[in-house]
């Protein structure tokens, strides 16, 4: 999937799934979907990636403050981090990948 649209709807459940559910599985999955919603931006959107990389910091670190007490949501913030940060360094190499595909020969 792509995301086409600025503002999504349930962002801020998705984000509590992700951070508290008792459900490894649904915490997975959600952390899954938060990070590819914020590193599968559609063509119309592209121009406000950096936005998108700011809000997702944002919102992450917003969420792990607010919970200080909570070693679980400070631990689950953490990971999200870092698999936004992963995925965001694969997107990275990919495009450089591809980069030196389309180059013209020298």
């Amino acid at each position: 999937f792509v995301v086409n649209e600025e503002k999504l709807n349930g962002m801020e459940t998705l984000w509590q799934l992700a951070l508290s559910s008792k459900d490894m599985i649904v915490r997975k999955q959600a952390t899954n979907f938060l990070v590819e919603i914020y590193t599968k931006i559609g063509p119309r959107l592209l121009k406000f990636r950096k936005q998108y990389v700011l809000q997702f910091l944002e919102c992450c670190l917003s969420n792990i403050d607010q919970n200080l007490n909570s070693p679980d949501i400070i631990m689950s913030g953490l990971n999200i981090l870092q698999i936004f940060i992963d995925k965001c360094e694969n997107h990275k190499a990919e495009q450089v990948r591809e980069e030196d595909y389309n180059a013209p020969p020298t």
